[in-house]
């Protein structure tokens, strides 16, 4: 054998190219000038000093294309945000697709003293979950897989141990500079002052005068995340 001789057709095509013009010795070739997004098919004729071969079989139809591989994992999750039945987790696309756009992500997860991951979620499009039905006070982890067309990444670093329960957080008054402001009112008229605050779990919000039982001079209601006290009938003590 004194080399190799390749052609190509287009699907749908009845003429077969030449892709080297001189025979060729090894055992792969190049080919170039494709139409992207085309589908080729190739054969090839062994050459000697008697001539060509008959062409071989026609090799199954392939697209022109840039080559796509895996995508990497995305980053190590992060908890977000914790409740006794919800854990929030964020993390960050991976640095490399894969030549491939990202279709999505698989978030897994799994108690710390087991060794089998569940799946949370396939197909997400976002990059933050919230997996849900927890045990209440059980420690959990997750990790996250990208995806694109070919198929999913090696699974991301564990994401740090976090307990199913509430989040705490200290309490904390949202005043703004309006609220500094000081209020005053005529007397015999009424006036609401309303405070929004923040905490978890949700604080206990006590109102307090020097020598007055605000409970039976004014009117207080809270709820979550506000609280407010009404006096219907201002007096000068009230200051």
């Amino acid at each position: 054998i004194s080399g190799y001789v390749i052609e190509r057709r287009e699907k749908n095509s009845l003429r077969w190219i030449r892709v080297n013009k001189k025979p060729v010795y090894d055992l792969r070739i190049k080919s170039s000038g494709l139409r992207e997004g085309c589908e080729y098919e190739y054969r090839v004729y062994a050459e000697n000093a008697a001539g060509l071969s008959l062409p071989s079989d026609p090799s199954p139809l392939i697209k022109a294309e840039d080559p796509v591989f895996l995508p990497s994992p995305p980053s190590r999750p992060k908890i977000m945000d914790h409740t006794r039945s919800h854990i929030t987790i964020g993390w960050i696309k991976p640095l490399f697709d894969g030549g491939a756009p990202i279709i999505g992500y698989t978030v897994e997860y799994k108690l710390t003293s087991e060794t089998d991951w569940s799946t949370a979620i396939h197909s997400l499009r976002g990059t933050e979950y919230t997996v849900i039905g927890l045990t209440s006070g059980a420690e959990y982890v997750f990790r996250v897989k990208s995806m694109n067309k070919i198929g999913a990444s090696d699974p991301s670093d564990a994401s740090e141990p976090q307990v199913a329960k509430e989040r705490e957080e200290e309490p904390v008054f949202d005043i703004d500079n309006e609220m500094r402001k000081t209020l005053v009112v005529k007397a015999g008229d009424s006036f609401t002052m309303t405070v929004p605050f923040r905490g978890k779990p949700i604080p206990n919000v006590l109102w307090s005068k020097p020598d007055t039982d605000l409970r039976t001079r004014a009117n207080i209601d809270s709820s979550d995340n506000r609280t407010s006290l009404t006096v219907e009938k201002a007096t000068r003590d009230d200051s």
